[in-house]
């Protein structure tokens, strides 16, 4: 398998749910949701797989759409397998009867030649650069805002120290520009954050 990188983002801040976003050679080549947590119901926050499989449908529901699917046991866990295409495999895995994780993946051996340039997060240094922050409320906001800090701390395992926030409008946007200090090294950062999504909703 050639090296891949793994972007991992929290879904939700109400309950548990995570997408894992995997590259290789500049390109997105698998995309997995799921639930740490067995689920009750299928989860609508997520957008369905492209054969209609929502996050949290039945086993019953996936081999009604993937007759051709294969059961493979892995660690005491179900996963029904099945190739999307000659490049796409798609994995969908079952906790208490219902799929808690729905992954799609391109085989390496479909890879094409070459490399292309390194996906990067946004820098947020200035607001064209900003962290995108889609939320439904101010409260939901905030709280991606801190989960964004956690999942980049200053030094080590040291967490940054929030110590300013301004928000500002430009080009019909709304920031918010939270300065940071970190505890450890005392050195500081300013972060944009999109907060249009959001802004003003209670």
């Amino acid at each position: 398998m050639p090296p891949q990188r793994k972007a991992r983002y929290t879904l939700s801040v109400t309950r548990p749910l995570y997408l894992i976003v995997s590259e290789r050679h500049g390109a997105v080549v698998g995309i997995e949701a799921f639930s740490p947590e067995p689920l009750t119901a299928e989860v609508v926050e997520i957008a369905p797989d492209p054969s209609g499989i929502a996050l949290g449908a039945t086993e019953a529901a996936v081999r009604q759409a993937h007759p051709d699917a294969r059961l493979v046991r892995s660690d005491g866990i179900d996963n029904l397998v099945v190739a999307v295409s000659r490049r796409y495999v798609a994995t969908h895995s079952f906790a208490s009867g219902r799929a808690n994780a729905i992954i799609w993946f391109a085989r390496a051996e479909s890879d094409p030649p070459g490399d292309g340039p390194a996906l990067a997060e946004p820098a947020g240094d200035a607001p064209a650069s900003a962290v995108l922050v889609v939320a439904k409320n101010e409260t939901e906001g905030i709280r991606w805002e801190q989960i964004w800090a956690l999942f980049h701390p200053c030094a080590g395992t040291t967490r940054w120290s929030k110590t300013l926030v301004a928000t500002s409008r430009a080009d019909g946007r709304m920031y918010d520009a939270v300065s940071y200090s970190c505890p450890a090294t005392g050195a500081t950062r300013r972060v944009y954050f999109d907060i249009t999504s959001f802004y003003g909703k209670f």
